[in-house]
């Protein structure tokens, strides 16, 4: 299985210019790596027998392809702006929407492309900007989130505050879009936490759990 993926995975960054994608962390860059971290929450959506998800944050959208070798549709969600990790640090700090630096591309963008390219489904939107037309309600059985979910955003060393109507609503969309019954796989665990003190706004019953 890995081996298939580190190939499908290598596929997502062919012809892309080294400068294109020179702020993505190493450890990302590794498909045995990546896989072994993306692979966990995958694992257990398919004992659960849920056949579709979203990446919120998706990245370098690695779930996409490990989840369809494992027969579950995993859907990407990601921001276009942002120029890398420091980047999405200080527009967060300085309380920026994502379209005040559109000038400024995703690290990830051509690698979602890329896998656009390859027949995956990656959504490409400011997360910022409400409804999220693309998707109807209760379309998904779980949903993954890595280091995407937390009141308090953590960027490397960074404690960002996510306050107020901006996160209230995008929890809002997350509930709205996942089905009675379904899960969330949330990292680190102490973002489940800042999710939890939302949970008058479920009107159905979603768990939300470790993504490990």
């Amino acid at each position: 299985m890995i081996k298939k993926y580190t190939e499908l995975f290598n596929r997502s960054f062919e012809g892309l210019d080294p400068l294109d994608i020179r702020y993505i962390p190493k450890k990302y860059m590794n498909p045995v790596k990546n896989y072994n971290r993306l692979v966990k929450p995958i694992l257990k959506a398919v004992k659960s027998k849920f056949k579709r998800g979203l990446d919120f944050g998706c990245g370098c959208v690695g779930s996409s392809i490990i989840g369809r070798l494992h027969g579950v549709e995993i859907v990407g969600l990601d921001i276009p702006y942002g120029l890398d990790d420091s980047e999405e640090g200080n527009r967060n700090r300085l309380g920026k929407s994502a379209s005040e630096i559109s000038d400024r591309v995703s690290v990830h963008l051509p690698i979602q492309k890329n896998l656009q390219k390859m027949g995956y489904s990656i959504i490409i939107r400011d997360t910022t900007i409400y409804p999220w037309e693309e998707f109807k309600d209760n379309e998904f059985d779980f949903v993954m989130a890595y280091f995407a979910l937390s009141k308090e955003w953590i960027t490397h060393k960074d404690t960002l505050s996510f306050e107020g109507e901006i996160y209230k609503k995008r929890l809002e969309q997350l509930f709205r879009i996942t089905r009675d019954g379904g899960k969330w796989y949330v990292h680190p665990k102490n973002h489940i936490t800042s999710v939890l003190q939302y949970k008058n706004l479920m009107n159905k019953n979603i768990k939300v759990e470790n993504w490990g």
